[in-house]
This record gives structure tokens, C-alpha cells and sequence, in this order.
């Protein structure tokens, strides 16, 4: 059974989390209220499969740690979401450096009042060791994430990746249907994409 942390829950708040990507109470409080986590409802349970890992098909649902070690559901954000982008990547990856130092102003603070949801994952550091929650913490600060950073030391989110190019970039839609995928450098109009698959 999956964790799940109540009403301090998941994404943005937890004691000592910041709110899973946030530098700063303050930051966080900037946010419109529609882009402030909410608990997950008792009755919502995640999408049945079958799962795959191709556009059309249901992501299969994942649990990782944020960067305090606290357990982060995958479906836990889905319940709150219009459409989820799942970026994963690692610290050497200089597309996935470009990519994260606009992820915040580009595309999560403009598009979460919409239901988009982001998080992040890490596989490894910038000396190709396994992502640690220091890295994960140092990470999230270099780059402003008001968003869940997660960390995958060993690498469970490898059987999404059919070629070895990082970032790979992943959209989910509410019913747990992968939408959009691609992996290296995120194309520029990848808002443009984000903003087509949301309600206006």
C-alpha cells in the first residue's frame, strides 16, 4: 500500500520538504491557491491498466522519495491534475541543466492555476553517482522548483527510456494516458504542447 501523507500531504507541503520543490514558504505562497496541493480524495484511486510506456498508453503509477525522504505517489498528483509532465533526467545532462532552468518560469508558474502539475526526477548527479537527497535539495534551490523533485537512485524509471537521451519528458493526462513523449532536449514549443492538452 502506498504512502500517503494526509492532510500535509505530497506535493508542495510537508514539514520539512519546504512543499516537495519549494525554496521558500514565501515563494510557495505566490502561487495562485489553484496551484496549492490539495489532499487526495478518500474515494479516487489510481487508473487500472493495462500500462505501457508509449503515447495512448496508462502510465503504470510509481512511488519515489522527495528530496526530505518523504514518499511521493505518482497518483497522488494525477488526482489533482488536468495533465502531469513527468521530466526525468540526471545532474550530468546539460539538456536536462537548460531544461530545469526554465521549467519553473516557463512552464509550471504559468500553467498550474490551468491543473498542470510537474515533477522531477533524478537518477543520478552531476558525477554520474546515484541522486541523492542532498544533490536533490542543491538541485531544487539552484534551479527555484516550487514543484516535487524526486530521486530514483536506482534508476526504476530506466524502463521508460527506449534510447539513452536524457531528458525524457512525459505527459499524463488525468485518466493516467501518456499524451506526449520525448526524449533529449525539450523542444521550445514543449509549453505551447502543455497549454493544447489543458483546459482553457
Amino acid at each position: 500500500m502506498r504512502a500517503r501523507i494526509g492532510l500535509a500531504l505530497v506535493i508542495f507541503v510537508a514539514h520539512g520538504c519546504q512543499g516537495h520543490g519549494s525554496p521558500s514558504e514565501g515563494d510557495a505562497a505566490e502561487l495562485p491557491e489553484a496551484c496549492l496541493p490539495v489532499p487526495t480524495p478518500m474515494d479516487w484511486s489510481y487508473p487500472i491498466g493495462p500500462y505501457g510506456d508509449q503515447v495512448g498508453s496508462r502510465l503504470e503509477e510509481f512511488t519515489l522519495e522527495d528530496c526530505e525522504g518523504t514518499p511521493v505517489a505518482f497518483g497522488d498528483i494525477l488526482s489533482e491534475a488536468e495533465l502531469v509532465l513527468v521530466s526525468v533526467g540526471a545532474g550530468w545532462c546539460q539538456p536536462c541543466i537548460e531544461e530545469s532552468a526554465t521549467l519553473e518560469a516557463k512552464v509550471h508558474a504559468p500553467l498550474c492555476a490551468r491543473g498542470l502539475r510537474v515533477i522531477q526526477v533524478l537518477f543520478q548527479d552531476d558525477e554520474s553517482r546515484p541522486a541523492t537527497k542532498l544533490f536533490c535539495r542543491e538541485w531544487r534551490e539552484r534551479f527555484g522548483l516550487r514543484f516535487p523533485v524526486l530521486v530514483d537512485p536506482l534508476f526504476t524509471m530506466q524502463r521508460y527510456f527506449q534510447a539513452a537521451q536524457t531528458p525524457l519528458n512525459l505527459l499524463v493526462d488525468r485518466s493516467g494516458i501518456i499524451r506526449y513523449r520525448a526524449t533529449g532536449t525539450a523542444p521550445a514549443d514543449l509549453p505551447e504542447r502543455i497549454s493544447e492538452l489543458l483546459p482553457p
